[in-house]
């Protein structure tokens, strides 16, 4: 096993179905040390295991700049957790509030050194 250091730096949005992104509302950081085989294992336990979200690297883009760094978006409610389908729909007819969670995740190894 591995031990990998994955930060996510997190900026929330007021979301519309019909007119995207509005208002920013928050912004936090979490950082988790993770024990996996690979990276991509990493962040998929990050996301699941601290931040109670759903994660596909289908969905992610690569960041052109940085290779330990990607974006990804979650659908929200008020109290931060993931949108259900029921809530999803209630978003989508204008009688739901639900957040855009914009975050940008960058995945580090630890490795032990000799002084």
């Amino acid at each position: 096993m591995r031990t990998f250091k994955v930060t996510t730096e997190h900026d929330v949005y007021i979301d519309d179905f019909k007119e995207g992104e509005k208002d920013y509302v928050n912004s936090y950081t979490i950082t988790s040390e993770i024990e996996a085989e690979t990276p991509k294992e990493a962040i998929e336990k990050h996301y699941k295991q601290q931040l109670y979200f759903e994660f596909s690297f289908e969905y992610c883009q690569e960041d052109e700049e940085e290779k330990n760094k990607i974006h990804y978006c979650n659908l929200v409610d008020v109290d931060n957790c993931e949108a259900t389908e029921e809530d999803k729909k209630l978003w989508k007819k204008g009688k739901k509030t639900l957040y855009a969670n914009n975050t940008v995740c960058t995945i580090q190894e630890l490795i032990n050194v000799e002084i």
